[in-house]
């Protein structure tokens, strides 16, 4: 196993992400022990998004943490550095919330 370091390249980063992305929401909630889900809620109470406001979620992954805010009409941008996290966002798989 590789230790985790600072000086990884970008590309080698966002390469491990892609790799990860079908199974990361999953693997999110395991690592975490639930708590993903938890901090996810807790960041939706208190951004108290509302229709027309807009929402930056950078860092977005899967989009998971996005669909509250959408859901609440709130105008919703997922950014990510792994595009791969992204087409699992964008293929419909994000409705998974906790």
């Amino acid at each position: 196993m590789t230790r985790a370091s600072l000086d990884k390249k970008p590309a080698d980063v966002a390469a491990m992400f892609d790799g990860t992305a079908e199974r990361y929401d999953l693997l999110n909630t395991l690592m975490t022990g639930g708590q993903d889900r938890r901090w996810r809620r807790e960041a939706v109470r208190a951004l108290d998004a509302r229709p027309g406001e807009r929402v930056l979620d950078l860092a977005a992954g899967t989009g998971t943490s996005s669909v509250p805010f959408a859901d609440a009409g709130a105008s919703t941008v997922a950014c990510d550095f792994s595009l791969g996290m992204l087409r699992v966002a964008s293929g419909g798989r994000r409705g998974r919330r906790g």
